[in-house]
């Protein structure tokens, strides 16, 4: 098991392909740690090292309170074993483990999340810069998620979706500066997401993912309301000038 204090592409690369031959018995667990939970990132990754090091795979830190880590755990892992050793290592931690729906290419999800094992009362959100800027990026393949949590996390604040299925009510809550959505998700259209999204705010900065980048589909796009299309694979570059066009 090695470990990587950052994305490194060249190796997620190689084991995104080695895992689609043996895709059964490999497994993507994403580690989150609530902000009052966050530890030292360097102990974080020496603490899973310690529960899945012996075991084939790589473990890749995407923030300082995130990792993911793509392990061979076998047919069928055993959550509670996964818990119970994950849970040894953070004493202090609360950990609670949850299968994910599958990846577009059948690779079984796991996410982990942790948080303080005594939680501070009357915790105040007293603060919290207004002007850190927000993404929500809508996409069902896990990857695509966290290539663009990668991407822009250092631009602000990055929250994830599987699916559609609560975007236009997480929306109103958060008010994101860019809303990434795939064009095809498994409950929805990205169209359509956009439609409920501009119905509820019709400033609202849509941008469409896909890898069917064709004219068509971009042009599609721009006449429903996007501010942009991305194609796959992922530009960084165009990732980037699209945040800086639409947020300044």
């Amino acid at each position: 098991m090695e470990i990587f204090q950052h994305m490194n592409l060249t190796k997620f690369d190689f084991l995104v392909n080695k895992i689609r031959k043996e895709v059964e018995i490999w497994c993507v667990i994403n580690v989150m740690f609530d902000a009052a939970a966050k530890p030292d990132a360097a102990f974080a990754l020496q603490q899973l090292h310690t529960c899945f090091g012996a075991i084939d795979g790589a473990i890749f830190q995407m923030k300082n309170d995130e990792f993911v880590i793509l392990v061979r755990l076998g047919r069928e892992p055993d959550l509670d074993v996964v818990k119970t050793d994950v849970a040894r290592k953070f004493p202090d931690h609360k950990c609670s483990v949850e299968i994910n729906d599958l990846t577009k290419n059948g690779l079984q999800a796991i996410n982990i999340r942790m948080r303080a094992a005594h939680a501070a009362r009357g915790a105040s959100t007293a603060g919290k810069d207004p002007a850190v800027k927000k993404f929500f990026v809508v996409d069902d393949d896990l990857f695509i998620r966290k290539t663009m949590n990668r991407l822009l996390s250092a631009e602000g604040l990055v929250v994830e979706f599987a699916d559609s299925a609560e975007i236009v009510e997480n929306y109103k809550k958060g008010r994101p500066d860019i809303v990434f959505v795939d064009l095809h998700l498994p409950d929805s259209s990205g169209i359509d997401v956009m439609n409920r999204l501009l119905a509820e705010d019709a400033r609202a900065n849509i941008v469409i993912i896909s890898a069917d980048s064709t004219a068509d589909n971009v042009l599609q796009a721009q006449a429903k309301g996007s501010k942009g299309f991305l194609g796959k694979p992922l530009c960084k570059e165009k990732v980037h000038q699209i945040v800086k066009s639409l947020t300044g």
